[in-house]
């Protein structure tokens, strides 16, 4: 019980270290977009 336990939250941590690689992707990606559109308002 307590290995499965073990496997869960490591798969836990797992996807929880993909989603902060996405949320940080989407916001260069969103930080890139808002200068790019700032320099042709300019």
């Amino acid at each position: 019980m307590e290995e499965e336990g073990g496997e869960k939250s490591s798969i836990v941590i797992g996807l929880i270290e993909n989603s902060a690689k996405v949320v940080s992707y989407l916001i260069q990606d969103v930080v890139s977009l808002s200068l790019s559109h700032s320099n042709i308002l300019l």
